[in-house]
């Protein structure tokens, strides 16, 4: 049985845990022909795609905040730029 303590200490961020979870949930769901396991794995597939297109969607906005917004006239596009210049 797979649990999700297996993959906590390879030092890995919480979407490649998931991502590695799911699959491997979902080759073990196959060959032991557990349904249940293969509806959490699918579950756990859209969790996935769902946190990819939000950190999409938020890469997008805070690219428009860089590059169409003026810093002297729009303070939250400086605080942004110094908060989040990693990105």
């Amino acid at each position: 049985m797979i649990t999700l303590n297996d993959y906590l200490y390879d030092g890995n961020t919480v979407l490649k845990i998931l991502i590695q979870y799911a699959s491997d949930l979902k080759a073990e769901a196959l060959r032991s022909h557990n349904t249940i396991n293969l509806a959490h794995s699918n579950f756990l597939m859209q969790i996935i795609e769902l946190l990819l297109s939000l950190s999409y969607i938020s890469y997008l906005v805070f690219y428009w905040i860089f590059c169409f917004q003026s810093d002297s006239v729009n303070p939250f596009g400086n605080y942004t730029y110094y908060r989040f210049s990693y990105i």
